[in-house]
């Protein structure tokens, strides 16, 4: 494997993790507004 090819695979998991976290932000985020709106956001939810 070649210096570039493990550059590579660095950034795809740097995007990787980027993405979890990201995603863990949103279902934290949407875990907070149902827990503040009550069971509304579940609907708002099933919209997107």
């Amino acid at each position: 494997m070649t210096g570039a090819e493990l550059g590579q695979n660095h950034v795809t998991l740097n995007a990787y993790d980027a993405t979890i976290v990201l995603h863990s932000f949103v279902l934290a985020h949407d875990l907070l507004i149902s827990s503040l709106e009550g069971r509304r956001s579940s609907l708002s939810l099933v919209d997107l």
